[in-house]
Order: structure tokens, then C-alpha cells, then sequence
């Protein structure tokens, strides 16, 4: 699986269940891999539509609090944006991080399928 290839397709789609279900299939395939890999790529195919948020657990309703694919507690949930850098920011400050802290909370980040756009 090209994962460049998988995302960049993903992408085009413009559609969050698409990229979300792309990205599940490529860390089950990888489990290696965390949510900040995906959006390392995502910058390396310079996405201008798809960025990744960590959503911090404590501000998700209980019902959406993810776990990891490994079946551990996340401590951040993740937000898909699909409308570009400017929602980003905006779901940033929301949700009280900085892009620095963005990505270090990408590594320990989990999700599942009910995915708000």
C-alpha cells in the first residue's frame, strides 16, 4: 500500500468518511504508525483541504471518546478538517492548543468512525 497515494486519493474526495476509512485501513495495515505520520503526509503531498486536530477527550462528549486500535484509552480524539487551514486554526484554538501541541498530541491519538466534519 502507497500510503502517499492511498491519502492523496482519499483527499480529492473531499469527503471525511472517505479519508477517515483510508486512514483506518492504512494503521491497520501499519499499526506502526500514529495519527501525526498520516499528517506528516498529508503535508507532504501538500494537502491545502485535509488537516488533522486532536481533540482533548475532556471536551468530547463521553459517548465519542475514542479508544486506539490497540484497544487502549486515548487522551485525544481526532477532528478531521476538511476545509483547509483555516478550520484548523479555528478547531485549534477551540479546542486550547497550539500546532506544536497539535502535533505531539497526533502521537497518542485515537478515533473512531463517528467523525464530525
Amino acid at each position: 500500500m502507497n500510503i502517499a497515494t492511498s491519502l492523496r486519493d482519499a483527499d480529492k474526495s473531499w469527503n471525511v468518511m472517505t479519508i477517515a476509512c483510508t486512514i483506518t485501513d492504512i494503521m491497520r495495515a501499519q499499526p506502526e504508525l500514529t495519527l501525526l505520520d498520516i499528517e506528516n503526509v498529508f503535508r507532504s503531498i501538500e494537502s491545502k483541504i485535509t488537516y488533522l486536530v486532536a481533540w482533548p477527550v475532556e471536551q468530547m462528549p463521553q459517548e465519542l471518546r475514542p479508544i486506539k486500535l490497540d484497544g487502549t484509552p486515548a487522551k485525544y480524539g481526532l477532528w478531521i478538517c476538511i476545509n483547509g487551514h483555516t478550520e484548523m486554526l479555528n478547531q485549534l484554538s477551540a479546542f486550547g492548543l497550539t500546532i506544536e501541541q497539535n502535533r505531539a498530541a497526533l502521537r497518542d491519538c485515537g478515533f473512531n468512525m463517528m467523525v464530525t466534519a
